[in-house]
C-alpha cells in the first residue's frame, strides 16, 4: 500500500524516475502496490500498463498468463489497462490483440506453431445490433457469429472463453419507454445478452457489460468522441472499470476466485469496541449506523453460504470478542459461520499466517477486511500476497467496498461449495483429536 502522503500524480513520476535510474524491479514493485491501493487515476492506468508490458521481465510475479483480445471495436486502451490491473494482482499478463473487427479471420488463420493462450477475450460492439435497418432476426445472426468464434477457439487454441456482452449508450429516437420494450433497441440488446449467456460453452465466463456500465453510469463509462476518432468507445474511467471485470473473469477461469475472507470485529462487524461497551452496547441494528453493520453481516453471511470461507482476525480479549455472538440478538453471523478465529494481541499478519496454516491454504487466496488503516498497512507490508480491502470510514459503504474488488467472481457454484466452512471445521476438529 502506498502511503497517503504520496499524491496520486507523484506515483507515476516516482515510477518513471526509478526506471530512468535503471531500477526496474523497484519500479514494478511500486506499480503493483499502487495498483492494489488505487493510487493511479484512470488516465494513468493505460500508461502504467505500457510500462509493465515493457519492463515486467525485470521482476518476479506470482503467476504468468497469456490472453488474446479480439474485438469488434478498438481494444488497445483496454488491453494495456488490463495488463496493469493484472500486475497489481500479482500476474504478469501477456496480452496479444487481434486486428480491428477481424475476429473470425484472426481465429481461422491461427497458425499451428503460434503460442496458445489460456484465455481469449471476445468484445462485441453494439452497432451490429442497432443499425437502422436490422435484419429480420439480428439476434440469431449475431449468435451464429459468436458460435463460429467459440468453435474456432476450441479447435485452434483450446483456450477458455471470456465473452463480453452488448450494451447501449443512449436510447434510440423512440425514447426510453419504447426503446426498452421487447422490440426496441435496448430490449433487443437485453435479449441478445440473455441468448449469448445461455449459449456460451460450459466453463466460459460472461462479463455483463450492461451491469458494468450501469454501476458506473453510461455518461461516465463511454466517450462518444473517442469512438468517432479511434473506434474505441470507452472513456478512460470506463476502460479501467471494464479491465477490472475482465481480469476478474480471467482470474476465475485461470485459478478460480479468492477462497477466504478474513474479517476484523470492532468497527467492522459491529460499531464500537465491545470491550468498552459490552456485547449489548455495540452498534448493530435499530439505528442507521447499526443497520449498516447488520447489512454488512448479511452480505458476509451470503458469501459464506455460496462457498467463501470466513475467518476472524481480531486484536481483542477472547471473552469480549465472542460475547456478541452468543448474547446480542441482532447478530446475524454466528461462530459456526467461521472456519477459524484468531483472537489475540499479536500483529494481524501473524494471525493471518496462522489461519493460512490451519486451513492449509495459500495467502494469495485471502482477502482481508479491517476498518483500521494501520492494520491494513501492516498486512500489506508483511504479506503482499494478501488482497487488502480499502475499507471506507462509512459502514454503509462496506458492502460496496468489498464487492468492488471482484475477488469472489466465479464461473459456477457447486453444491459442495456451500459446505466448505463445515468441512474446514471438521478437519480442524479431526486434527485436534
Amino acid at each position: 500500500m502506498i502511503s497517503s502522503t504520496v499524491t496520486k500524480p507523484s506515483v507515476l513520476s516516482l515510477v518513471r524516475n526509478l526506471l530512468k535510474e535503471g531500477n526496474s524491479s523497484e519500479a514494478l514493485r511500486l506499480i503493483a502496490a499502487a495498483m492494489r491501493a488505487g493510487n493511479f487515476d484512470p488516465e494513468d492506468c493505460e500508461k502504467v500498463g505500457r510500462l509493465v508490458k515493457k519492463h515486467k521481465a525485470a521482476a518476479e510475479c506470482r503467476s504468468q498468463a497469456r490472453v488474446v483480445f479480439l474485438g469488434q471495436c478498438t481494444t488497445w486502451w483496454i488491453a494495456t489497462t488490463l495488463t496493469a490491473v493484472a500486475w497489481g494482482d500479482g500476474c504478469g499478463l501477456d496480452v496479444e490483440e487481434g486486428g480491428y473487427d477481424n475476429i473470425l479471420q484472426e481465429l481461422m488463420s491461427w497458425p499451428e506453431e503460434r503460442e496458445r493462450p489460456q484465455v481469449v477475450v471476445l468484445l462485441p460492439w453494439t452497432k451490429r445490433l442497432s443499425r437502422e435497418n436490422p435484419s429480420a432476426d439480428p439476434i440469431s445472426e449475431e449468435l451464429d457469429f459468436w458460435r463460429k468464434a467459440w468453435d474456432l477457439i476450441a479447435e485452434r487454441t483450446q483456450a477458455k472463453i471470456l465473452q463480453v456482452g452488448y450494451d447501449w449508450l443512449v436510447p434510440s429516437p423512440l425514447g426510453h419507454h419504447l426503446c426498452g420494450a421487447a422490440e426496441g433497441e435496448i430490449g433487443r440488446i437485453r435479449r441478445m445478452n440473455e441468448a449469448l449467456r445461455a449459449a456460451l460453452p460450459q466453463g466460459s465466463f460472461f462479463v455483463d457489460l450492461d451491469q458494468v456500465s450501469g454501476s458506473m453510469g453510461r455518461e461516465r463509462f463511454y466517450d462518444p468522441r473517442r469512438y468517432f476518432w479511434t473506434k474505441q468507445p470507452f472513456s478512460e474511467a470506463g476502460a479501467q472499470r471494464l479491465a477490472m471485470h475482465l481480469w476478474a473473469g480471467a482470474r476465475a477461469l485461470l485459478t478460480g476466485p479468492k477462497k477466504v475472507l478474513v474479517l476484523d470485529l470492532d468497527n467492522t462487524l459491529w460499531g464500537g469496541i465491545v470491550g468498552e461497551t459490552g456485547p449489548l452496547g455495540i452498534a448493530l441494528g435499530e439505528t442507521p449506523e447499526g443497520e449498516a453493520y447488520r447489512e454488512f453481516q448479511r452480505h458476509v453471511k451470503g458469501l459464506g453460504r455460496r462457498g467463501v470461507v470466513l475467518a476472524i482476525c481480531s486484536k481483542n480479549n477472547s471473552e469480549d470478542a465472542l460475547a456478541p455472538f452468543s448474547q446480542n440478538p441482532q447478530m446475524l453471523l454466528k461462530t459456526g459461520d467461521f472456519a477459524h478465529m484468531e483472537i489475540s494481541w499479536e500483529p494481524k499478519s501473524a494471525g493471518l499466517r496462522r489461519i493460512a496454516e490451519t486451513l492449509n491454504l495459500g495467502l494469495d487466496s485471502f482477502v482481508f477486511f479491517d476498518d483500521n488503516p494501520a492494520e491494513r498497512e501492516e498486512v500489506c507490508q508483511a504479506l503482499p500476497d494478501v488482497s487488502v480491502v480499502e475499507v471506507p470510514v462509512e459502514p454503509s459503504e462496506f458492502v460496496r467496498a468489498l464487492e468492488s474488488g471482484l475477488w469472489f467472481e466465479t464461473t459456477h457454484i457447486s453444491e459442495s461449495d456451500s459446505k466448505k466452512t463445515a468441512q474446514y471445521q471438521h478437519e480442524m476438529q479431526r486434527r485436534d483429536l
